[in-house]
């Protein structure tokens, strides 16, 4: 028998329930222990699993530190037992953080609940993952965990250094009832990769009002990711947050590098102040990317790149192959929305995607909104469709922009452009006056119906696993199609470090190799 063998032999389980003592032994389900303070005396090892009895609720802080660590070969793992209630147990604090497990990695949490007093009760995290020493803390698995009624995060992985966590797995967590947001990876200003390697999947998070008076601190959110590097977000739904909070989204990232937003929702994001939008690839984000989203009835922008004075640049990033429908509902955001507000942009590509924008609450919304000074934008293969007396765009001086194979469509027959302070009303003026949307001496744009199945009336999404097959019924080609085969190279420039693509938002393949794109989300005729 080799050492790996002996020492998975040698695990130990240890069991918490309301009718044990902690004078008992533990280690069997006939003689648990009783309490929390009881668990926390424990030195766990690789391969220990230390489970609470479901459908009962257990009072204080769970602590974990350096010595209760695992390995990725034997983790030590923190659950429930039995089959009480929904198979979970409840970790309950009124007044501090449920969980803290500081500098330790080989860790398991799953099956349960964490559960604070509310956000306007509680100000503290509830599942708060810490590393405060110089080597990241490896392998975390976090699966079908609730974090509710924390002021500040719901669930955290917080390096207060240059290493935070590596290799860290999140799945099937609901955050729900708390402040400033319900997931959070978080490093020190001054570090942009502090955490690497983190998978974040169907997780929901949904109800998290934010805090009252915090200013302009974010509160409300659903995921946001801080100073971390090769970050995926994959098919997480966030809906009805922010409405006690300012500044917030319901997935966003800032400070980071190599982060993906895919087949995900964002739906009624609010914002008792600015902002409340759908996805932000914010302040000091690099080489990351939206694609194959939904957003939909949202306070802010659906899809933006908002950033603020003195944070590092916001370069060669990707919006593409999403779908924003009646997002700015307040404020005069746009459906996609670039803004430098004094903070450097440059390097961004927005193409093939669908905004469809009605008049909003108040306000003037628009399909599409660039601040002042962003060198090279790339704006390509969009359908922004708008009704009443909806503008289509506000573009303001950005050097090295390219507009072009876009379908601008107005259902009153009206268009409405403004570029550089001067509003179009033609295509056919827009492209003389300013040489946007033609290519070799052409007209490259329409002006005209892109013929969608039934845009703008797409419900509200709870499942991200349906949202190709509920969106195929709204967003997609019609045959004949003024779009099909109408759209224009990417490029090849250094924001484009995703490339095109290979699929679109329906998860159809198909190649670019014949330069016969589809304009918008749907790639009907595949080359």
């Amino acid at each position: 028998m080799d050492v790996l063998e002996s020492r998975k032999l040698m695990s130990t389980s240890y069991f918490v329930a309301p009718w044990g003592s902690d004078t008992n032994a533990g280690t069997s389900q006939i003689q648990p222990f009783k309490t929390i303070v009881r668990a926390n005396r424990l030195n766990l090892n690789p391969g220990d699993k230390l489970l609470f009895a479901a459908g009962q609720r257990f009072t204080g802080m769970l602590s974990l530190d350096e010595t209760d660590a695992g390995t990725r070969q034997n983790p030590v793992t923190i659950g429930s037992y039995g089959t009480g209630g929904d198979g979970r147990a409840t970790i309950y604090n009124a007044n501090d953080k449920g969980v803290l497990i500081r500098n330790a990695g080989g860790i398991w949490f799953k099956d349960l609940i964490v559960q604070g007093s509310g956000p306007e009760n509680n100000a503290k995290q509830g599942l708060h993952f810490q590393n405060s020493v110089r080597t990241r803390s490896e392998f975390i698995r976090i699966r079908n965990v609730d974090v509710t009624g924390w002021g500040l995060f719901g669930l955290t992985l917080q390096g207060t250094g240059a290493a935070g966590f590596r290799d860290v797995k999140i799945e099937k967590v609901n955050g729900y009832n708390n402040g400033n947001a319900a997931i959070s990876l978080a490093g020190p200003a001054g570090y942009n990769n502090v955490n690497q390697h983190v998978y974040i999947a169907f997780c929901r998070l949904y109800n998290n009002p934010g805090r009252a008076g915090r200013g302009t601190e974010p509160q409300g959110s659903g995921i946001h990711v801080a100073a971390s590097q090769d970050v995926l977000v994959h098919r997480c739904v966030a809906t009805n947050n922010g409405w006690r909070g300012n500044a917030s989204a319901g997935l966003w990232t800032t400070r980071s590098d190599r982060v993906t937003f895919q087949y995900c929702t964002v739906t009624d994001q609010k914002a008792n102040g600015q902002d409340g939008g759908g996805f932000d690839l914010g302040g000091g984000v690099t080489n990351s990317i939206a694609q194959y989203n939904f957003t939909r009835n949202n306070h802010g922008a659906g899809y933006g790149m908002l950033t603020w004075p003195g944070i590092s640049a916001t370069s060669n990033n990707i919006i593409r192959y999403n779908v924003s429908q009646n997002d700015a509902r307040r404020n005069s955001y746009a459906g996609i929305a670039i803004t430098a507000n004094s903070g450097r942009v440059n390097d961004i590509y927005i193409h093939n995607n669908v905004v469809f924008m009605s008049p909003g609450e108040n306000g003037d919304p628009r399909a599409i909104w660039t601040h002042h000074y962003i060198p090279r934008i790339t704006v390509v293969n969009n359908i922004f469709y708008t009704t009443g007396n909806v503008n289509f765009s506000r573009f303001r001086d950005n050097s090295g922009l390219r507009i072009q194979g876009n379908i601008w469509y107005n259902t009153t027959g009206n268009f409405n452009l403004e570029f550089n302070n001067t509003n179009y009303t033609s295509l056919a003026n827009f492209a003389a006056a300013t040489g946007q949307e033609k290519a070799n001496g052409r007209i490259v744009g329409l002006n005209t119906d892109p013929m969608l199945r039934n845009p703008g009336n797409a419900p509200k999404i709870n499942n991200a696993l349906k949202l190709r097959v509920t969106l195929d019924d709204f967003y997609n080609l019609r045959p004949g199609s003024p779009a099909i085969n109408r759209g224009v190279t990417i490029g090849t420039n250094t924001a484009s470090v995703y490339g095109h693509g290979t699929r679109d938002f329906f998860e159809r393949r198909f190649t670019t190799s014949n330069n016969r794109l589809d304009i918008g989300v749907h790639e009907l005729v595949l080359g």
